[in-house]
């Protein structure tokens, strides 16, 4: 999985190069925004189904089968895309500035949007069937199919950039359909997609990791939101170049924590043991001696960002580790949240994102923010409140989990 990620991002690095060459960083840092806008609709409407399959199709359920669990989810994608799709469309007009007019920007947001949330929840139903050959097999021909095709378009003299926005959900999410047919076409029954007959084991899990994940792309929205305004389409592309990184590292964590951490929250380990306090010392080792190397290295990133972007990029490489360091926070105060939801306290996974998304809202009123330095300091605090509040969460958790086992 983490090998599919690193051979996937390598390929749209070489993309971005292109895209970087043609339209600069205001025409990076604009689908950079509307790529956002994407990403909350589709954790809104697909990362809680995909949780909920990579953890529930594993488990022996007598009461559903398998058909019943994908079908239940598949009909609840559908109710939150009815939902999430209209408030996203009136942010993006908020939001974006159509450059290409209005209609063809709506028409391709939607269809980016509803091809972003499929690709989430075919790929819980690849990390649930253990089909992870086949997920990285998807991966990397979209991320092939997405370079050629940009190459393609870019040399007929294609500018349209939403063009450029939708190819990336666009090849993932065919070609995960496709990689997944055999059991979509069995396993997927319309009476109980209707009716939804495991709706409740599905929503328990859902439900705790929409609200919370949605959060997250809520508060980097938020900070793209306020650098537009200030620093206008050349300032979001200047922090393009960290950002994309943090993705990256994001995806390969997220990818191992799914088949680890997920599985082994099913064990119901018991409380501080000698495994939780490994556990522990990961959680926090990792933002700690993250962070120092991300700021150790720093004097690297104009030479990353010119051979990966253009020279353009570079005057923004001085946030790079302040997006990393947080990046490392995140993934610090994750390791601990994602052992409580076979406990049913994935509720307890919302507080520190609302932190989080709190702090990114305060930082940037109570902040007077003169360069994008500012921003990128901000988003860290962000996450240093995320990884704070995830700790102490967890420990209290750990105490309850101890009274639990003590009273049995």
């Amino acid at each position: 999985m983490i090998g599919g990620n690193i051979a996937n991002f390598a390929l749209t690095l070489g993309r971005n190069k292109l895209l970087a060459l043609f339209f600069g960083p205001e025409g990076l840092g604009w689908i950079a925004l509307v790529n956002n806008i994407i990403e909350t609709v589709s954790v809104a409407a697909g990362m809680g189904v995909c949780d909920a399959y990579n953890r529930e199709l594993p488990r022996a359920r007598p009461r559903f089968t398998q058909t019943q669990l994908i079908s239940s989810g598949l009909g609840l994608f559908v109710i939150s895309l009815v939902l999430v799709l209209p408030p996203a469309i009136w942010l993006l007009l908020e939001t974006v500035d159509p450059r290409d007019g209005w209609t063809a920007l709506i028409i391709g947001f939607a269809i980016s949007a509803v091809l972003a949330a499929a690709w989430r929840v075919f790929g819980g139903i690849y990390l649930g069937f253990g089909f992870s050959r086949r997920l990285v097999t998807a991966m990397v021909l979209g991320g092939i199919a997405n370079l050629v095709v940009a190459a393609i378009l870019l040399w007929l003299g294609v500018r349209d950039l939403m063009v450029y926005v939708a190819m990336s959900p666009g090849f993932l999410a065919v070609l995960g359909a496709w990689g997944l047919w055999p059991q979509l076409s069995t396993l997927v029954s319309w009476p109980d997609l209707r009716r939804m007959p495991a709706w409740r084991p599905i929503l328990a899990i859902a439900g705790p990791v929409v609200l919370g994940l949605l959060l997250e792309p809520a508060a980097l929205l938020y900070l793209r939101a306020a650098t537009e305004t200030r620093f206008g389409e050349l300032g979001l592309g200047l922090i393009q170049p960290g950002l994309l990184f943090v993705i990256m590292a994001s995806s390969m964590f997220n990818a191992f924590m799914g088949i680890t951490i997920a599985r082994w929250d099913q064990l119901h380990e018991p409380a501080f043991s000698r495994r939780y306090m490994v556990l522990l010392a990961c959680s926090v080792a990792l933002p700690v001696a993250g962070s120092a190397f991300m700021f150790l290295v720093a004097p690297i990133w104009p030479f990353v960002v010119e051979l990966l972007f253009t020279a353009e990029f570079v005057p923004g490489t001085q946030t790079i580790s302040y997006f990393l360091a947080g990046e490392a926070l995140r993934m610090g105060g994750s390791l601990l949240m994602h052992t409580l939801f076979s406990r049913k306290l994935g509720y307890l996974t919302i507080l520190p994102r609302a932190a989080l998304l709190g702090v990114a809202i305060a930082g940037v009123q109570a902040v007077e923010i003169a360069s994008i330095m500012d921003i990128a300091r901000i988003y860290t605090a962000a996450f240093g409140a995320f990884f704070a509040v995830s700790l102490v969460l967890w420990l209290g958790a750990q105490l309850r989990f101890r009274q639990t086992e003590r009273a049995a």
